[in-house]
């Protein structure tokens, strides 16, 4: 295929010549007819394409919004590097005419590639992100499973979850290990810093917002970790987590105390320190 058909695709017009030229070896042009359904949702498949001429219908999954696609766009980049999975249906809205690349004709191109591939691949997750940010703001993160002692049964929905990194700390009055307080640091799933956990128990946003919770529940899920527990909102302050009512600490390692032999009349006052890490679900 001409190369300049290539180029005038704006993804990939910025590609060296050496990457255009494979490119151009390696799609083949597809007509399609107005109507006609190019991918199907959770269909498998692997192609990608670009649009030449004519105008496409996009139906994605998850509750975003539909959108149009026209001459110069790309579709199909998420399953052919990210999921095998189409999480979309795209269908003709005008007879069109696409460069079409195979799933199978990328691989045999792909070291000769890496710019495209870092194009398309950098295409794919934000769409990806974006589809997700918009699943989250319409349902809120998914509620987690856990044993009913502590599960939440009020019509509360969960609004922010962090994975805590920290330590249980622990004090020794001569004849045993007394707990103290926690200190940790929760993260979001992209591992950014959203939440410190102290004593009270207490946990505080960014934005400087805290709660206070109260323990009401709690069950050992693994014999060598801290239990899972749920807490009520004893007290809060406004922001972020202004609104919690109820706290979930789930998926714990590590965190217990130390043996009781550790701790001796001669020891009395020593403080363990005991790294644990759990993951906390706030909900309003």
């Amino acid at each position: 295929m001409d190369k300049s058909r290539v180029a005038a695709v704006p993804l990939v017009a910025h590609l060296p010549a050496a990457e255009l030229d494979e490119l151009a070896a390696a799609v083949s042009e597809v007509e399609v007819d107005a109507g006609a359904e190019v991918i199907s949702l959770d269909n498998y498949g692997t192609a990608i394409y670009f649009i030449e001429q004519g105008r496409a219908d996009v139906l994605p999954d998850g509750g975003e919004a539909p959108r149009t696609l026209g001459p110069g766009d790309t579709f199909g980049e998420i399953a052919l590097l990210l999921t095998g999975e189409r999480t979309a249906s795209v269908t003709a809205r005008t007879p069109m005419r696409l460069l079409s690349l195979s799933g199978q004709d990328f691989e045999r191109i792909r070291a000769r590639v890496p710019e495209l591939e870092r194009s398309l691949r950098r295409l794919g997750v934000s769409r990806a992100v974006r589809a997700s940010l918009v699943q989250v703001a319409q349902a809120g993160p998914p509620a987690p499973s856990v044993p009913d002692p502590i599960q939440v049964l009020d019509g509360s929905k969960v609004f922010l979850i962090g994975h805590a990194v920290g330590v249980q700390i622990y004090s020794c009055d001569g004849t045993g290990w007394s707990f103290v307080a926690p200190r940790a640091d929760l993260f979001d799933h992209q591992g950014e810093s959203i939440v410190t956990h102290f004593a009270g128990p207490s946990w505080q946003a960014n934005d400087g917002s805290m709660v206070v919770g109260h323990a009401e529940a709690s069950v050992s899920v693994d014999p060598t970790a801290v239990p899972w527990v749920r807490l009520s909102a004893a007290s809060t302050t406004p922001g972020q987590l202004g609104s919690t009512s109820i706290i979930q600490r789930i998926s714990t390692t590590g965190g217990l105390a130390p043996p009781a032999a550790d701790c001796s009349a001669i020891r009395a006052g020593t403080v363990a320190e005991v790294p644990y890490t759990a993951d906390y679900y706030f909900w309003k």
